[in-house]
């Protein structure tokens, strides 16, 4: 609303007589004090001029579009997120956490510039706390501000507690109505006793500002109390409400969904096991979706093309989420996808495949030889192939020291314990995430494609960042990360591999486009392998030209 109310007021006096113009420029400067209903008061005589409900009827009820507002010549520098606090604190210190969004000209980083739409954009802030014991919000870990197309910096201040020892991660994301713009980390350090001490400062350029009517965002959220979901939605207030992460029906869902895939059950009628399935996810969809959320919820999938999950609890199979049983397509992502972002790390805008890697151990699954020849002979044209990797010191040092690969493609076990970490157990040595190493320098990395195709490679209930295959390759700098929920179909999985990469490499197809294509290519109402995919990265993510 106050970016649509900067923007009138730049066209009043085309509107309206200038005698008018100047009086409702003084009704704005007064709105512009108050906020919530006084200020809808403040500004109701302007509104409710004819002249003006026409103005704002064609510019606030336009068709809803993804408009990218990008750089062209001569635009201004580029804007960054920025966040700033100290960088030690006592044990009971309440301190402020600075958040601001701006230019920028002390940074060597090169980045493209960018226009703010005309009459600026409102920007949500939250703030996560990793672990979430250590810090916690004062009064509330969310925050809006008004960004205007001025080229100047606003900031808004954010009231921490420290609670516990130890190192802790400050997660800062930033919406523009349901998209994620940018997001950064910020390390604190929480002590004992002693003074605030230092300064600890981070940045991320803001490659764009997109004003998507149609983007929905639910950001999993948590506090000294538990979990709360967030909805950030193009064209709805946020909400948020409490919900309940159930770790024992978590592992009975999966652990249902295994037994499904493997079974192989053709006495059975598919369209029976298909409801099986979705019974499942309409009992996952009321025990995560609070009951204050899902109406508004529903209204927003309605007007959506893209369903967008961020922040903790990534091990909980959200492509499951399934509203209602009784529709034809009742599955969220048979209908759009549904993408994942994993803690501070953005997804890459553009991918490619130029350079491919394949990982095949020393006893592979069932078809798994023919699965990447297929892929292999996919690609061809589009790929040059860096060859298959099957001991740990090669792998390793293709994807920590060389990082000179856009595509890996993993078709392998994935072994899981329960006093362990997972692990491919190659021909002279296990590979696990922990052999992945976290790259801070992600603006200068190339950003590859990790499709990791075995039983369970998504989130992981042991540390939902590093501990996973997802999380470990996302802070290693992988642009987008394909893996799986639970345990899967061999034959299925290949199938839908193929399917994705046949997808992908389409004039126009986006990784969204892709995922949906490989579901609905391999949809079996007797296997939930289908189902099982999540995908992290971001839906309109192309294939740069040159792969």
């Amino acid at each position: 609303m106050h970016g649509l109310v900067v923007l009138l007021e730049r066209e009043l006096d085309t509107l309206v007589t200038p005698h008018d113009a100047a009086d409702f420029r003084e009704l704005i400067a007064e709105a512009s004090k108050q906020t919530g209903t006084a200020r809808m008061r403040a500004l109701r005589r302007i509104l409710s001029d004819g002249r003006v409900q026409r103005w704002v009827h064609e510019h606030a009820h336009r068709p809803p579009s993804r408009d990218i507002y990008k750089a062209r010549e001569g635009d201004r520098p580029a804007r960054f997120l920025m966040a700033e606090c100290p960088a030690a604190v006592p044990v009971g210190e309440t301190f402020s956490l600075d958040v601001s969004i701006g230019p920028h000209s002390g940074t060597a980083e090169q980045v493209r510039p960018f226009a703010v739409p005309p009459g600026g954009a409102e920007v949500e802030l939250t703030v996560q706390t990793s672990p979430r014991r250590g810090v916690q919000p004062s009064r509330s870990n969310v925050a809006s501000m008004f960004v205007p197309d001025e080229q100047v910096a606003v900031t808004t201040k954010i009231e921490l507690l420290a609670t516990a020892e130890g190192n802790c991660d400050l997660i800062i994301r930033a919406y523009v109505g349901g998209t994620l713009v940018q997001s950064l980390s910020i390390d604190v350090y929480v002590r004992a006793d002693g003074p605030v001490t230092g300064t600890a400062r981070q940045q991320a350029a803001i490659a764009a500002f997109v004003h998507d009517a149609q983007g929905l965002a639910l950001e999993i959220a948590t506090d000294d109390t538990g979990y709360f979901l967030r909805v950030f939605s193009g064209h709805a207030e946020k909400r948020e409400g409490r919900c309940r992460l159930d770790q024992n029906l978590r592992r009975l869902v999966l652990g249902e969904l295994g037994k499904l895939a493997q079974a192989n059950n053709v006495r059975a009628n598919a369209s029976a096991q298909f409801r099986q399935t979705a019974n499942l996810g309409r009992r996952l969809w009321d025990h995560l979706v609070p009951d204050e959320l899902r109406r508004d919820l529903l209204d927003a999938l309605g007007r959506t093309d893209t369903l967008t999950v961020l922040g903790d609890s990534q091990e909980f199979p959200w492509e499951l989420l399934c509203p209602d049983v009784n529709d034809d397509s009742p599955f969220i992502v048979q209908r759009i996808p549904l993408m994942r972002v994993a803690s501070a790390v953005l997804p890459a805008g553009r991918l490619s495949v130029g350079r491919a890697a394949y990982v095949l151990p020393s006893n592979p699954p069932t078809n798994a030889e023919a699965e990447l020849a297929a892929v292999r002979n996919l690609l061809k044209h589009r790929s040059q192939n860096l060859g298959t990797y099957r001991t740990y010191e090669p792998l390793h040092s293709l994807v920590n020291d060389k990082r000179t690969y856009d595509l890996l493609h993993i078709a392998a076990h994935n072994a899981k314990s329960t006093d362990a970490w997972d692990r491919i157990h190659l021909a002279d040595l296990g590979f696990t995430p922990y052999d992945v190493n976290e790259n801070k320098n992600l603006a200068n990395t190339d950003r590859p494609l990790v499709f990791f195709n075995a039983c369970n490679t998504s989130g992981s209930p042991i540390d939902t960042l590093k501990g996973s295959w997802a999380g470990a390759f996302l802070q290693a700098g992988a642009g987008a990360f394909v893996g799986t929920n639970w345990a899967v179909r061999s034959s299925t999985a290949s199938r839908f591999a193929e399917a994705f990469y046949e997808a992908l490499i389409a004039p126009d197809a986006t990784l969204g486009t892709a995922s949906l294509a490989a579901r609905s290519a391999t949809r079996d109402g007797h296997d939930p392998t289908w189902l099982a995919y999540a995908v992290y990265g971001s839906a309109q993510s192309k294939l740069t030209e040159s792969s």
